[in-house]
C-alpha cells in the first residue's frame, strides 16, 4: 500500500480500514483524507482514506522515526471491495491451512 506515493506498510486490514506504520518523509494528519494505492495481486487499485489517528511509535526506542496510523477506507469502488474482499478470504483460506492440528 502506499499513500502519495509513499510505501507504508500495513499491520492490520478489512474492507473497512488499515492500521499502517510508515516514516518520514511522509506526514499523516488527523482527519484527513489521502490518495491511497493498493496493489493486489498485481493490480494497483486507487482509493482515499480517512486519517483517524496517528501516533509515534517509541519516541525514546531505536525507531523514533517509525510512525503508526489507522485509516478508514472512504469512496472506494465496488471493483477495489472486491478484489480487496477476494485477497482478505485468500489470505485467511492460507492461514487456515497453515494451521497446526491439535
Amino acid at each position: 500500500m502506499s499513500i502519495h506515493a509513499h510505501k507504508v506498510n500495513i499491520i492490520d486490514i478489512s474492507l473497512g480500514g488499515a492500521k499502517i506504520t510508515y516514516t518520514k518523509p511522509l506526514v499523516l494528519k488527523h482527519d484527513e483524507i489521502v490518495q491511497i494505492a493498493l496493489e493486489i495481486d498485481g493490480t494497483v487499485h486507487t482509493s482515499e482514506a480517512h486519517v483517524l489517528r496517528t501516533w509515534q511509535g517509541d519516541p525514546e526506542g531505536a525507531r523514533r522515526d517509525l510512525w503508526f496510523a489507522s485509516t478508514e477506507f472512504v469512496n472506494m469502488s465496488k471493483t477495489v471491495e472486491y478484489a480487496l474482499s477476494r485477497k482478505i478470504q485468500d489470505i485467511e483460506r492460507e492461514s487456515r491451512q497453515r494451521e497446526v492440528p491439535p
